[in-house]
């Protein structure tokens, strides 16, 4: 098969059943031994579909074996597009040390090759692993070289950039910078990019600027907007009010979030992140207000993560650490 009839072959697919899609790539990858662009971009787009599909072991499966030949074969772009998602994959399983390796392996290829572009990218990803540690003092270092190089990035990621450069200057209590950064989000669309995002950055830099009346506003959007939002995007929606409401010893707020997570996990048993979070908030309140006799097993489950594989998509709206659509994911 050429590049051109595989390329083909694959728009003419994509509104195609998700099983036919993964059966193609499969057959694909069983016929298609030498180690051609085809085969390359098969591992790409297979592991692609189970990442939308939020089975983000399977993905990483996928592409390991090509991560680890990867000299082999002709140089794309679309390598560091792959080292980019194994990196999400990790991210998103919370192995973070992992994701920033391959991360980090993208950006230096993507450095031998000149692939400018990129680096906005890569700087922006690794910066939210730390963000996610709570190193708030690493990601700005890293999120700032992100920065400087959005003049030769593309213009989309300025949004991504700037709405995680403010989050990491409102734990950091640098809130004008905060405001700034946020501004900037918004103007590059922000609010129509990634609007979950701009609304929990907003939520966090009124409550820290101690801005009653916009904090309580925000709180109303974001509670509006819960129900319809997938498991990351409505995981961070629901840390920023929990975090918040224990902040400001609001025991009502506390607990309407752990209703929420209750209520999601009656519509969508399955979702073992949301399942786990739901534990460890439950948790950190009982403990706060001296009762934790009925949350015992929730304290055993604070430091483990999810298996990464929940059935759907929970990929955040934001999606921090995301594959660049110029070097493969349509």
């Amino acid at each position: 098969m050429t590049y051109e009839e595989f390329d083909k072959r694959c728009d003419e697919l994509e509104n195609a059943p998700l099983q036919e899609r993964k059966t193609f790539f499969a057959d694909v990858l069983a016929g298609e031994t030498e180690k051609t662009d085809v085969r390359m971009m098969a591992f790409f787009r297979y592991a692609l579909l189970f990442y939308r599909a939020g089975d983000f072991l399977a993905a990483r499966e996928i592409l390991e074996p090509f991560i680890i030949d990867y000299k082999s074969y002709r140089y794309r772009p679309e390598i560091i597009a792959c080292f980019n998602l194994v990196g999400v994959v990790a991210y998103y399983v919370q192995e973070y040390a992992l994701s920033r390796f391959y991360i980090r392996e993208g950006l230096k290829i993507a450095r031998e090759h000149s692939e400018v572009s990129r680096y906005a990218y890569e700087y922006n990803n690794l910066a939210v692993t730390y963000l996610a540690q709570q190193d708030y003092e690493k990601a700005l270092e890293v999120i700032r070289e992100a920065e400087k190089n959005m003049p030769v990035s593309d213009e989309v990621m300025h949004a991504y950039i700037y709405r995680n450069l403010a989050e990491i200057c409102c734990h950091l209590d640098r809130l004008d910078e905060a405001k700034d950064a946020l501004a900037k989000c918004v103007a590059y669309r922000g609010r129509e990019i990634l609007p979950e995002e701009v609304r929990i950055v907003n939520t966090l830099l009124t409550y820290k600027s101690g801005d009653t009346a916009g904090y309580k506003r925000c709180c109303a959007e974001l509670r509006e907007h819960l129900p319809q939002l997938h498991a990351e995007e409505f995981l961070a929606s629901c840390k920023v009010l929990f975090d918040c409401g224990m902040d400001a010893g609001d025991n009502a707020q506390v607990e309407w979030v752990l209703d929420a997570m209750d209520a999601y996990l009656r519509r969508d048993p399955k979702e073992a992140q949301v399942g786990l979070r739901a534990e460890t908030c439950r948790y950190e309140y009982a403990k706060a207000n001296g009762n934790t006799e009925t949350n015992g097993n929730a304290e055993a489950d604070r430091n483990s993560g999810s298996n990464g594989n929940t059935g759907t998509d929970n990929r955040s709206g934001r999606s921090k650490c995301n594959t660049d659509s110029r070097s493969g994911e349509s």
